[in-house]
């Protein structure tokens, strides 16, 4: 589903909440967002932005989700697991579609606008955007670039190295964005509660 004011974005992007949000007193997708929950919020924002969504949950996110669940995309994966794990299992969901780019977006970090995914899509390669010089999310990842370092059969991971900003710290290119809610991590109440009281603030200057 898209919004009438965004053309959509070609690929998909990967909602890594399998985490079990110990900062926020519980799952982060589930996690008070005013009157509402974030899961809502970040659906609103992706489907404004045009972008497809498949979330990767735990089974407690999966169950909170009660009736949301049926118009979702849902990927299970073990919450005690590190987020890796959770990537690979998107990925895998994802993989007979081959998308031409996965942008993998942490559920704690608010989507962006449609033209910072069009913005990481036209890099050409591996991306993430940055605001003022900070780095954010979602990084982008072109499907050629996951099959080849990630699926290829000669491929072998060291433990070490099972962390995106491990495998991507050789290709990743920064994309400076008028956006800063990429930079923004939302890892406990107090950091939800400025979120959204600086975004009351922000409609009510315009």
């Amino acid at each position: 589903m898209t919004s009438s004011n965004a053309q959509p974005v070609s690929g998909v992007t990967l909602v890594l909440a399998a985490g079990r949000g110990v900062r926020m007193g519980g799952p982060k997708a589930l996690m008070p967002a005013g009157r509402e929950l974030w899961v809502d919020v970040q659906r609103r924002r992706l489907e404004k932005a045009g972008v497809r969504a498949v979330w990767v949950v735990s089974n407690e996110v999966r169950d909170g989700l009660a009736q949301r669940a049926e118009n979702m995309d849902l990927v299970e994966a073990d919450s005690n697991a590190p987020m890796f794990e959770s990537l690979l299992a998107g990925l895998r969901f994802v993989l007979a579609t081959a998308p031409e780019c996965v942008f993998v977006l942490p559920v704690d970090t608010p989507a962006p606008r449609c033209d910072v995914f069009t913005a990481l899509l036209h890099a050409g390669g591996v991306a993430a955007p940055e605001f003022r010089g900070q780095a954010g999310h979602p990084i982008a990842l072109p499907w050629r670039w996951i099959q080849d370092e990630l699926f290829a059969p000669d491929v072998s991971i060291a433990p070490a190295d099972r962390r995106l900003d491990a495998l991507t710290r050789q290709h990743i290119r920064m994309i400076a964005v008028d956006d800063p809610d990429v930079a923004v991590n939302l890892n406990t109440p107090e950091n939800m509660t400025a979120w959204l009281d600086a975004g009351s603030s922000r409609k009510e200057e315009s």
